[in-house]
């Protein structure tokens, strides 16, 4: 019961984590004249607060203090956007994403378990940044040279989780990759066929292997919102820049 809590606990933390700066009720940003749906909102979201990430962990920075900045500034956010817009965004997807969301992090909590790479090679990296270590400290960990980025998210939302559960900390990776997915299909326009299309791509991609401890479906995800954001380059000169932008980041 205590793990069932813990995982409903972190997708509303994710959720909430991942809808600022760009506020998921307001989806045209910066009045670029490019309107984005919900969850092309939270994928900007999610790759700002990586490439923040990435900053990070060159620095010596209390990351609590930044998780609970970002989670003040989201909540506060969120609760003065509430009446005006929030239940406008509620339709067939947004009620049926956080069902999806939570099927996946079930299996993951019942396979608790690293595999191969995630084990020897990530998990190293990972448990370094959750001891507190610096970036330096990588020298001394079996492969240094694999890139460090994915197992410093995934120790950053284990450190500050309600739960010491070290799975909790890899959630962020479905997480994204079901909003990557979501964020390709809700705009076809009718919504029962982008439904099945998001079931179809889940069901062609899915494998509950390389969520324990890999790091492939990060790129997977960028690339799958990179092959919408690639698409913004036919709109105006303002919605060509945030696109590079997106890109470059």
């Amino acid at each position: 019961m205590t793990e069932i809590f813990a995982i409903i606990i972190q997708f509303f933390i994710l959720h909430l984590f991942f809808s600022t700066p760009f506020n998921l009720n307001n989806y045209k940003i910066f009045n670029l004249n490019l309107s984005l749906n919900y969850f092309d909102v939270i994928f900007c979201n999610i790759i700002f607060h990586i490439f923040i990430l990435l900053i990070i962990s060159f620095l010596k920075i209390n990351v609590l203090a930044y998780f609970l900045i970002i989670l003040t500034i989201s909540s506060i956010t969120n609760i003065f956007f509430f009446k005006k817009n929030m239940l406008s965004s509620i339709n067939i997807y947004t009620i049926i994403f956080p069902f999806i969301c939570f099927s996946i992090f079930f299996e993951i909590a019942y396979h608790a378990i690293l595999d191969w790479d995630g084990l020897a090679h990530w998990f190293w990296k990972v448990n370094s940044f959750y001891q507190g270590q610096d970036i330096e400290h990588i020298k001394n960990l079996p492969l240094p040279q694999y890139p460090h980025l994915g197992s410093y998210i995934w120790s950053f939302f284990w450190k500050n989780s309600l739960f010491n559960f070290e799975y909790i900390g890899r959630l962020f990776i479905p997480y994204i990759y079901i909003v990557s997915l979501f964020s390709v299909c809700v705009d076809i326009k009718n919504k029962l066929f982008g439904f099945l299309l998001i079931l179809l791509l889940i069901s062609a991609s899915y494998d509950i292997f390389l969520f324990s401890g890999y790091q492939e479906y990060i790129t997977f995800s960028y690339f799958c919102f990179l092959s919408k954001v690639v698409f913004w380059n036919k709109k105006n000169y303002s919605a060509r820049l945030f696109s590079y932008i997106i890109i470059i980041i």
